[in-house]
Parts: C-alpha cells; structure tokens; sequence
C-alpha cells in the first residue's frame, strides 16, 4: 500500500495467538456449527455446488475495476500528501485519517459504477434489500462462525510454516497507541466502513462481474478471493486466513444474492479484532 497507508481490512487478532479465552470460546462455537455446516450440505450437495444460485445481470467490465482501484490508490497518495502538512509523517494519525478519507473515494466510486451497471438497481440488482433483514442477520453470524475456526488455523499454520512473527495491522497498532476519540475513528473505519466498501467492491463488482464472464460462481469466488488475498501482501502470513474469509463471503453472497449478511460476517470479524486487540492486546 502507498506510504504504508494499509486499509483497515479483515485481519486476525494478533491476541489470537496467545489465544485469549474469548478467542478460543469463539473458535469452539464455530467449530460447532462449521461441522453441523457440513453436514447440511453433504445431505444437500446442489447448495453448495450453487446450482441455484440467483443471477445479476450487469454491464461491469475492467475498465470499471481498473478505474475504482487507480481513483482509490491515487486518493490515498493525494490524501496522505496534504495531511502531512498537519500530522507527523507516518504518524498514526496520518494513517488513520488517510484511510478513511481513501475509504469514501472507494465507496463513492463502487457506488456510482454500481449504479449504473446492474439492470435491475442496486437495490434488487446488486443486493442492497434489507427485506429478509432478519434471516441474514442469523446467516451472517452463523457464517462468520463457521469459517473463523479455519482462518484461525490457517493463521496458526502459516505462522509456524514461516517461523517468524506476525506484523501487526496498522489500523490495530493504531488503535492501542491513540486517544480515545481516535479509537472511535479506527473503529468507524475498520468495523464500519471497511466491511461496507470492500464487500461493495470485491463480491458486489469484482464477483459479480466474474460470474457473468465466466458463468461460474466458484470460478468468481476463488478469483475473487486471490485478489481479496493478495491486497494483504504486506501480512504474509493473514493471506491464507484472508483467501478462507473470502471464499466464505463470495460462498453466501453467491447462495442469497444479497450484500447484507456478507457485510455483517466481516464486521464482526473486524469486530472480534478490534476488541480482542484492545482487551487482549
């Protein structure tokens, strides 16, 4: 990311390690339902094969992509150059500021490309109906704690592979040093904004419009996921765990076709990291 400038993203508590007892109460739970999961869809294959899953016609093209990400990385290079004039350089006040501000040239951008690109609205086209609110409120908590049992030993795995240390996300750095007010901002921006704009990016454009070139949705979930995975690159050993949160997002976006429950598993991922760090860390 330019000038270290990383976007408040999915990220596994670093307390996650130490396996703090809400962590590891959490991870149980999910083990849980994760296996009750599997067995519901070894009984029924074609879900999760998504025979059935619910189209969305659109005219996204790369161009379109190319476009949101060169506006987003250029706002972040623009943004971090004139608020140094009134934070310290590679303060974390300037990163978290930075963030945020780069956060909403994101979302505008997806929500204008979206707006015009789905036949049928973003509303019913690209998902944003809040009709079965309730229903993918449950998915949403049910999905997040079915996969982070897996990214936690993903996460576990790719640490003992490497045999190095864990480098901690900016925005959870940030988050322990700062003043409160400044907490509230990190939180806004990883538990809020960054769930909202990365879900409105990656599954809402990126696999959507995967989906329609490839007529596949595993082809556009995994796809997605790569490229979910590889913004992470600074966190060597979050990208397995990232790819596996990906694949879980783009799964139930794909099987409901709707933005609500996916945005919600991310912010409790983000959640669970922000508090962990901040009680455990």
């Amino acid at each position: 990311m330019v000038h270290g400038a990383v976007p408040a993203i999915a990220q596994l508590p670093v307390a996650a390690v130490e396996l703090s007892p809400v962590f590891i109460a959490i991870n149980a739970i999910g083990i849980c339902v994760f296996v009750v999961w599997v067995g519901r869809r070894l009984a029924h294959p074609r879900k999760l094969m998504l025979t059935f899953a619910p189209g969305r016609p659109n005219t996204i093209n790369p161009a379109h992509i190319m476009i949101i990400m060169i506006a987003w990385i250029a706002s972040v290079s623009i943004f971090y150059g004139v608020l140094g004039n009134f934070f310290p350089k590679k303060s974390h006040e300037l990163k978290v500021l930075t963030a945020l501000l780069a956060q909403m040239v994101w979302l505008a951008g997806s929500g204008a490309v979206a707006a015009v690109t789905f036949r049928f609205g973003m509303i019913r086209g690209l998902g944003l109906s809040m009709r079965h609110w309730l229903y993918d409120t449950f998915r949403g908590v049910l999905g997040y704690l079915a996969v982070v049992p897996i990214c936690t030993g993903l996460f576990l795995a790719s640490l003992a592979i490497s045999g190095g240390e864990q480098k901690p996300h900016a925005m959870l750095e940030a988050i322990v040093r700062l003043p409160m007010a400044w907490k509230l901002l990190v939180a806004l921006s990883a538990v809020v904004l960054a769930p909202i704009v990365e879900e409105l990016f990656f599954r809402g454009l990126l696999q959507s419009m995967l989906r329609r070139y490839t007529s596949r949705p595993w082809v556009a979930i995994v796809v997605t996921s790569l490229f979910f995975s590889l913004i992470h690159i600074n966190y060597p050993n979050s990208m397995a765990p990232i790819f596996a949160l990906s694949v879980a997002l783009g799964y139930n976006y794909e099987r409901c076709g709707r933005l609500y429950p996916v945005m919600l598993m991310h912010m409790i991922f983000n959640a669970v990291s922000v508090i962990d760090t901040l009680w455990w860390g």
